[in-house]
């Protein structure tokens, strides 16, 4: 009994627990996963509530890998109906749990906008993009992904393809150019709904690790694609994504019962 109990626990308990919060400083700047508590309710608004799910992970991840893959094949057309240069060196992103847990513990808060320490064992500095919607009426929380993701790509109407040499933050476009970084490779998102005075709202935070968006350095590598992949990855041609550096095994679509299927094993091994 008390094998089959432990098996169980050991099923459902987040990575995220294992990791000291609080000597994840930025500088004199806790972390967010310290410094805010995992709440339901704040002083501006009621009812929140987790609604990400496995489908809407999956979703978001294609949506990403997908946008990043037709441009890195030089298939997206920004302003003036010019194409976007294709990419030698951008990676296929895969989905992490941590990534999430951290801009969940943000998104429960209410707060619009960006916290400021995020980082995450392994990753330094990770990015955020943030996306909210209010309205009287019950809103959609399957639409809400796409909609969120089409409205960040959208800026892509105010970025110059002279970006890709050397990033700099002169407009509107740091969502657009968050996911089109070349390097970011890790994401987690995070969806809640909440009540807000006679507004019902959905807000959805994407985390990416590593960070994008830094002054002076290049969004990604020009060059036909997957000729400048990082050591040991390579195109996966005859994929949905043959434009994308992959790593070896990874899949670039989420797979919820990749760790649990592992994790069992290794337990049932230890059951008598």
């Amino acid at each position: 009994m008390f094998s089959l109990i432990f098996l169980k626990a050991a099923l459902i308990i987040s990575p995220a627990l294992a990791i000291n919060w609080c000597a994840l400083t930025c500088g004199t700047v806790p972390h967010t996963m310290c410094k805010y508590k995992q709440i339901t309710d704040t002083g501006h608004c009621s009812d929140i509530q987790d609604i990400q799910t496995d489908e809407g992970r999956e979703q978001i991840l294609e949506l990403h890998n997908s946008y990043r893959n037709a441009l890195a094949g030089g298939d997206i057309k920004g302003i003036n109906d010019v194409k976007w240069p294709k990419s030698a060196n951008m990676r296929a992103m895969e989905y992490d749990s941590v990534l999430e847990e951290v801009a969940l513990r943000w998104a429960v808060q209410c707060i619009a906008g960006h916290d400021e320490c995020r980082s995450i064992p392994g990753f330094k500095f990770v990015g955020q993009n943030y996306y909210m919607e209010s309205a009287t009426d019950q809103l959609d929380s399957s639409a809400s992904n796409k909609k969120g993701f089409d409205s960040w790509v959208s800026e892509i109407s105010s970025a110059p393809t002279s970006l890709v040499a050397g990033y700099q933050h002169a407009g509107s476009y740091g969502h657009f150019t968050q996911i089109i970084w070349g390097e970011s490779y890790k994401l987690g998102c995070a969806k809640i709904s909440y009540k807000q005075n006679i507004w019902n709202s959905h807000a959805m935070i994407c985390n990416y690790g590593p960070a994008g968006n830094l002054i002076g350095a290049p969004i990604y590598k020009e060059g036909e694609p997957c000729s400048k992949c990082p050591e040991k990855y390579k195109c996966k041609k005859g994929s949905s994504t043959p434009n994308l550096c992959s790593a070896p095994g990874a899949a670039s679509i989420y797979a919820p019962l990749q760790w649990l299927s592992i994790t069992c094993l290794a337990l049932l091994r230890l059951l008598p």
